[in-house]
């Protein structure tokens, strides 16, 4: 029992943002700072979907079917986070920091990330007319 306890608070701690954010990116070192790569990729990713969402609700926001869009973008959230889910399925009771080690924080977020650059591609190729 004291063991599970230990290695649930281990796993709680290199999945801590805040330790994250201290950890430096290093493609080549310790998997904290592989997982760092990973999250910065994801927060890239992500400014970058922001981004292109703020020109296309800049470019449509006039547009009827913005309306539309809007709730699409918001069911795409809700869709990328089953597919997550079903990417790195656990049991009821099971923790995924147990059951995909320290290796889970990078395969979720670099997963992450590439479901938003593909949603991004989507929305400047449907919606701003741009090829990336």
């Amino acid at each position: 029992m004291k063991t599970s306890a230990l290695l649930l608070a281990l796993a709680a701690l290199s999945a801590s943002p805040t330790l994250l954010a201290q950890t430096r990116c290093n493609q080549q070192g310790s998997q904290q700072e592989m997982n760092a790569c990973a999250h910065d990729a994801l927060q890239a990713a992500d400014a970058e979907l922001n981004q292109v969402w703020r020109e296309v609700r800049q470019r449509h926001r006039d547009n009827p079917m913005f309306a539309k869009l809007q709730q699409a973008q918001r069911l795409w959230i809700q869709m990328r986070d089953a597919e997550l889910e079903a990417m790195f399925p656990i049991k009821p009771g099971e923790n995924r920091y147990l059951e995909y080690g320290s290796m889970y924080p990078m395969l979720h977020d670099l997963a992450k990330a590439k479901l938003t650059r593909e949603r991004t591609e989507h929305l400047r190729r449907h919606y701003l007319d741009e090829n990336p």
